[in-house]
């Protein structure tokens, strides 16, 4: 059994799985910044991620 093609297969299957997670995250990050400029409210939203950075 090619032991070793299933592990690299595995870490491969990884990378891209986190590549796709930052991506998607960046993504969220930047459409809730871009909702945040738009309101006009001034307070800031406790449950925003940036703020718990």
């Amino acid at each position: 059994i090619p032991i070793r093609c299933e592990v690299k297969r595995a870490v491969n299957l990884e990378k891209q799985a986190v590549q796709l997670a930052v991506t998607f995250n960046s993504l969220t990050l930047m459409r809730r910044l871009r909702t945040n400029l738009q309101s006009t409210c001034p307070t800031p939203d406790l449950t925003h991620p940036f703020n718990s950075l």
